[in-house]
Parts: C-alpha cells; structure tokens; sequence
C-alpha cells in the first residue's frame, strides 16, 4: 500500500508481550508467519517466537531455542531456512524450519556487539552490519549446502569510527544500522549484480550508499557542512538528519522512507514532482 494512502485506513495493534522486539521478518512458505525477534538478556529463554497470520498475529508459538540478545535475523527468500545473531555469544546460528534443527553457521569476529543483517533480494548473499565496530561485512551463499560462509570485510575499517568516502576498508562509517537494496537501473547493460545498497550511517546522521563493488559515498544528509540536525532540501547540500536508524524502499513509487529517531519523524526521500 502507497504510504501516503495509510492515513485513509484504519490502523491496529497487537500485544508481542516482549519487552524488548528487536526485529521483525516473515516465513516464505505456508501462511507466511510474522517472526518477532527478542533481544533479552537470559540464556534460558527463547529468542524468537512465531505469530501466526491464521489468529490475526495474536497468538504465538516461541521457536524452541534458548537465544540470548538478538539483534539481527533474516529469511532465505528460496530456502526459508532463519539467520539469527547473538549479542553475547557472538554468533550467527541458522535454523530449520522443517526439520526444526539449529546451529552454528560461523563466529562474529567480535562478541557482545549487535549484528544487523539484510539479505540479498537474490539470495545469493547478505550483508553484516557490525554497529559498535563502525564496519560491514558480506557473507556468500553456498547453495549446495544450503548455508551462509564465512564472511569478509566489504566497507570501513574494524573499531576505527569516522566519517570518509571511499572504497572498501578506506571508507570511513559510525555506527550503521538498517540499510536496503535498491535495483540500480545504469547495472543493466553491464549485468551482474544490478543492487546498490543505502544504510543508515547513525552517527554519522547520514544515508550512505555501497556499490556491489564496496565503493560507499553519502547519499543525503550533512547538508550545510552540518553534522546533526533538521533541515528538508536537496538531499547534499541541505538535507540534514539527526541519528536515522531505519531505511526502506517503495519500489512502486520509487522513494526512500526514513526513520530520523533524533527527530522523532518519518521522513521521505523522493523525486521532486
């Protein structure tokens, strides 16, 4: 639905009873279940839990697996196997749906630091957003196996916060949180991956993008030679963000929708028309 047409329906809301939801995602196959991810602090308790489409999303089913602070999950769009990251533990576990078996897929480089992670429309591989560490890391599909490998550096630089353009570990992040992968239609005659990938660079208060070939420049925000702030405009030279956190596309509309928490508004991005 256009969001500009949500005004015209009617909203609701259901109880998770979680205290602290972290993400959320969808099942591929049968009803397409809500999967609500929990980002606690117990190793005795389950980390995600099923809501079901059939009981309008009001009753739920815990996935039984102990998961202790959960930042990041995601679905395999052909698969439907479930990603997951573990704060503590340092880990990104998948699990099966079918034959209900969890288990370690590789180790985080760093533990205790949230793992964001955005799939690939294709599958065929993800994106780690290594929020404390100031870096993005890329996990290829093996998909004969029907897992992830180990992953690699794709853009900033471990621990070393900052703000630069550039390629690869010469580019300079802080803090990135969500991003999306928006088709690129100037890929097309060239084939190959035809995604460019816009994130949240929080504390940075920017919108960054990286191309397939790990080269990240700034999409909007720190118009003015500003850092934070508030300002609508052209996207370089005026537009200014204070802590965005979430970014999603409208393919049909073509617009960027983006959550600026310090300003404590939704905020688009589009085309003058």
């Amino acid at each position: 639905m256009p969001f500009d047409r949500f005004r015209k329906k009617y909203v609701s809301y259901f109880r998770t009873d979680l205290d602290r939801v972290s993400i959320i995602n969808w099942r591929i196959d049968g009803n397409q279940d809500m999967i609500v991810s929990h980002n606690h602090s117990s190793d005795t308790k389950n980390g995600n839990y099923i809501f079901t489409r059939e009981s309008n999303f009001l009753q739920k089913k815990a996935i039984e697996v102990y998961a202790r602070g959960v930042n990041g999950t995601m679905v395999h769009p052909q698969n439907g196997e479930l990603y997951y990251s573990r704060y503590r533990a340092g880990d990104i576990r998948r699990y099966d749906f079918n034959t209900r078996e969890d288990k370690l897929v590789f180790s985080n480089p760093y533990s205790a630091v949230a793992v964001y992670m955005v799939m690939h429309p294709s599958g065929d591989y993800a994106y780690l957003i290594e929020y404390e560490k100031h870096f993005i890391m890329r996990t290829d599909y093996d998909r004969a196996t029907k897992t992830f490998k180990t992953p690699y550096t794709i853009c900033g630089a471990a621990g070393n916060a900052g703000y630069a353009d550039g390629i690869g570990t010469n580019a300079r992040l802080n803090s990135p949180v969500q991003g999306v992968f928006v088709k690129n239609p100037d890929y097309e005659a060239a084939g190959g991956d035809q995604y460019d990938f816009y994130f949240c660079d929080k504390a940075n208060h920017a919108i960054r993008t990286l191309t397939p070939q790990g080269r990240v420049s700034t999409f909007a925000g720190r118009g003015n030679n500003g850092t934070s702030g508030y300002a609508d405009g052209d996207l370089r030279t005026e537009a200014r963000f204070n802590s965005p956190q979430a970014i999603t596309y409208d393919e049909t509309r073509k617009c960027f929708y983006v959550g600026d928490t310090g300003n404590w508004l939704i905020r688009k991005i589009a085309k003058e028309e």
